[in-house]
């Protein structure tokens, strides 16, 4: 049979896919999309193909020429939202966003929609651009973007200040606002100031009693004895009766820190075990033989890492601060901090956002690493940060990945690596909510595993750039502040004046779960605290690996 035209082309294609011949139908619907008259309808059923069998990387690439061809689109806009929220991709959403605004600029609720996606992948020049259109064509309940507008303030560009009057605006007008009301207590929580978060969290809670969030912040702003322990547990047992698990999961957090703070360690414990039993349910598993993948993609860039070129005349130098996460690098961080030269930038999610989904991949991360794009947007991002010094922190964690990168985009970088005994280390991770990309802190053999797979790269990072690799050790900091801190700033080319002395009176912004240990003096009562939990751990038989250190 001779098939000839639009309709008999497509029919033909159609009729391949009914007879489950599908890799030719694939092969003629691709020649048909290559040709004017056709290449609408057989990239539709093209996209159909793919998103049926989550061909997701092919469907993002038919949708975003069936946009092109026809951008004014509600139906491809909405395809692109949908297959971007599957994948995470929301710079993929912007930019499908920002093509249908082309030909709609007056779509208000568009405009809110690409700042939402473009504040969540981190653009937020571009949001701001587009909540701000929004306000001006009059969207409905402009609030909610004045609640948008401060989370790009206080998240991505760290201007608390500007965040808070973006609040202000919102709370004008709706000053029952419950999601305007909880930011700005964690502002003023990250501040220090701990009885303006302690009034804003209760005046959530009077407007919304199960809250769960705000009532187990308020667990961080105590400081707890046996009585009001007990009071607080039984306030968040009243209110977790009526949530589902996960909202039960950060009340038991609360709960434990609580009992922890009242030396009431056994039923402490048992609260603890509870929320990292809940929070491992909505978590991806923990892969320990992926730790082994890494280090060998890591270990094969060796060879290539030399193609990267080194940024011309930096405008900031930074100081990368990794290790563990609970290993006392905010600690480490706010005392540098306080020596006037040196900026703390917190945890930029820059490097790692960028170059994570590489990992597996050396060459083409090495590529994307030494695009004159991702080089320029790291420093304009130090620049912005540093606030004119001349070294500014990036204590992202997850940097100990990419510290030959690093080096060789600056070889004059200097790291500290922040280390902790690992018992104590491993409970103080087990005892928070980290988030769903540590999924290994909900167990405590695999916060061993990860510790044992830092240590190798520590190792190698060392043995590949010596004396640039320096290690501080939280027990000899406590122990020994002004030993430690004057041979560390020797070695960063800086003269140690007594920082740990005054760095907990800085008003600086500390968006960790170490916003209140950085607010006093050095202190020695975390050390050992693993004795307090090690019959508990035992008795519960559930960790064999981390029982070993026992």
């Amino acid at each position: 049979m001779v098939f000839g035209g639009r309709l008999t082309s497509l029919q033909h294609a159609a009729a391949l896919l009914k007879e489950d011949n599908k890799e030719q139908a694939i092969t003629l619907l691709q020649e048909l999309a290559k040709k004017t008259d056709t290449k609408e309808p057989a990239l539709r059923q093209l996209l159909r193909l793919a998103l049926a069998e989550q061909r997701w990387k092919e469907a993002k690439n038919y949708v975003v020429c069936l946009q092109q061809l026809n951008p004014s689109s509600r139906e491809y806009r909405q395809v692109i939202t949908d297959i971007g929220e599957h994948l995470g991709d929301f710079t993929f959403i912007c930019a499908g966003y920002e093509r249908y605004l082309q030909c709609h600029d007056t779509d208000d609720t568009a405009h809110f929609n690409c700042g939402y996606y473009a504040r969540k992948a981190t653009r937020p020049e571009i949001a701001i651009r587009h909540f701000e259109r929004a306000l001006e064509l009059g969207i409905e309940d402009p609030h909610e973007v004045h609640l948008n507008l401060a989370l790009v303030y206080s998240d991505l560009l760290l201007d608390p200040e500007t965040a808070q009057q973006w609040l202000g605006k919102a709370l004008e007008l709706k000053p029952d606002y419950v999601d305007a009301l909880f930011n700005l207590a964690a502002i003023k929580e990250f501040a220090g100031d701990k009885c303006a978060a302690k009034q804003l969290f209760e005046q959530v809670l009077t407007i919304d009693a199960q809250h769960p969030l705000a009532l187990s912040r308020l667990a961080d702003l105590e400081k707890f004895n046996t009585e009001s322990a007990h009071n607080y547990v039984t306030r968040c047992q009243d209110v977790m009766t009526k949530m589902p698990a996960q909202l039960r999961c950060d009340l038991h957090y609360s709960c434990g820190k609580a009992l922890d703070d009242a030396k009431l360690y056994k039923q402490a414990w048992r609260h603890y075990y509870q929320a990292n039993s809940l929070n491992k349910q909505s978590l991806a598993p923990f892969n320990v033989a992926s730790l082994e993948r890494i280090e060998q993609n890591i270990f094969a860039r060796a060879e290539h890492i030399s193609q990267l070129a080194a940024q011309d005349s930096p405008s900031v130098q930074p100081i990368i601060i990794c290790g563990m996460f609970r290993s006392g690098s905010t600690l480490l961080e706010q005392i540098l901090g306080a020596s006037g030269c040196i900026q703390a930038g917190g945890e930029l999610e820059f490097v790692h956002r960028q170059l994570f989904e590489l990992s597996n991949k050396p060459i083409q991360l090495l590529n994307k690493a030494g695009t004159p794009g991702f080089a320029h947007a790291y420093d304009d991002l130090l620049v912005s940060v540093a606030k004119g010094h001349g070294w500014v922190t990036d204590k992202r964690p997850e940097n100990y990945l990419y510290i030959d990168i690093l080096k060789q985009l600056y070889p004059g970088l200097k790291v500290i690596w922040t280390q902790r005994d690992i018992r104590d280390n491993a409970l103080s991770a087990y005892f928070q909510r980290l988030g769903p990309s540590l999924n290994y802190a909900t167990d405590l053999d695999n916060i061993r595993h990860m510790y044992e797979h830092q240590q190798r790269l520590k190792a190698h990072w060392h043995q590949q750039y010596g004396n640039d690799i320096m290690t501080v050790e939280y027990e000899q900091l406590v122990a020994q502040p002004e030993q430690v801190l004057t041979t560390l700033f020797s070695q960063l080319g800086i003269q140690y004046d007594g920082e740990a002395e005054r760095f907990h009176n800085q008003r600086s912004h500390v968006r960790t779960a170490s916003v209140w240990q950085v607010r006093k003096p050095l202190y020695s009562s975390s050390v050992g605290r693993f004795e307090h939990y090690k019959e508990a751990i035992l008795a519960q038989r559930a960790f064999p690996y981390f029982s070993e250190l026992l």
